[in-house]
C-alpha cells in the first residue's frame, strides 16, 4: 500500500502506520522509520491528536 503521508519532522515517507477505531472514531498512529518521530492522526478530521485524547478515547 502506498502512503501519501510524510513525516512532519524529516519529510520521509518510510512510515509505519497502525489504524484503530475506538468508539467508531478512526485514528492512525504513525512512526517514522528514519527519525523515529511519532504522532496520532484523527482520520475523519485529518488532524493530529494528542496522546491524551487517544488514551481518553480508549479508556472510557
Amino acid at each position: 500500500m502506498t502512503s501519501h503521508i510524510s513525516c512532519p519532522n524529516c519529510t520521509s515517507t518510510d512510515l509505519l502506520s497502525v489504524a484503530l477505531a475506538p468508539k467508531d472514531r478512526p485514528m492512525q498512529f504513525h512512526t517514522c522509520r528514519h527519525c523515529e518521530q511519532r504522532w496520532w492522526e484523527d482520520v475523519a478530521e485529518g488532524a493530529d491528536v494528542g496522546l491524551d485524547v487517544v488514551i481518553a478515547e480508549l479508556s472510557s
